[in-house]
């Protein structure tokens, strides 16, 4: 049986697991944020059937994934991990201790900088991708598109190339 078997016509889905104290102290609902953005990034790619998984964790949980799937032992923001490619079906993971320090480092609004990686995120699950510079054109000059609509300005600032 596929998976296509198991969605009816334009299923949308994304589910939100929380897995870090950290993120039930932020100030504005960040699960309802997540789903918002999912939903526009496949919306304007025209994906019309996903279900997608977003997990909020710690430095150490996204550093353990990170290590057994990317062998990079250390944290990172955002995770991406496909399972099928249509029905799209896949996990984002963000850690929120990276997140924060970043933000602050960069100067920009946690909210803002979630905003960001989750597009990322999604981007990646769609196959767009960063290893050459070419890719990274791409994936940025969309994710710039996109994070317009949600009034972020450029996570770039003047910068041509700056990988995430």
């Amino acid at each position: 049986m596929s998976l296509n078997s198991f969605f009816s016509e334009d299923h949308k889905e994304v589910v939100v697991h929380i897995k870090d104290k950290e993120w039930k102290n932020l100030s504005f609902n960040f699960t309802r944020l997540a789903s918002k953005i999912i939903n526009y990034v496949l919306q304007h790619e025209k994906i019309e059937n996903y279900e997608i998984s977003i997990t909020f964790m710690s430095d150490e949980a996204i550093q353990k994934l990170n290590s057994q799937y990317r062998e990079n032992n250390k944290p990172t923001n955002v995770l991406s991990f496909i399972y099928n490619i249509e029905p799209l079906c896949g996990d984002i993971i963000l850690a929120y201790g990276t997140i924060a320090r970043e933000s602050q480092e960069q100067g920009k609004s946690f909210q803002a900088h979630l905003t960001h990686l989750i597009v990322h995120g999604a981007l990646h699950l769609l196959g767009y991708d960063h290893e050459t510079n070419e890719e990274a054109l791409i994936m940025e000059g969309l994710e710039k598109k996109l994070l317009g609509y949600f009034n972020i300005p450029n996570p770039y600032g003047g910068e041509e190339r700056n990988s995430v």
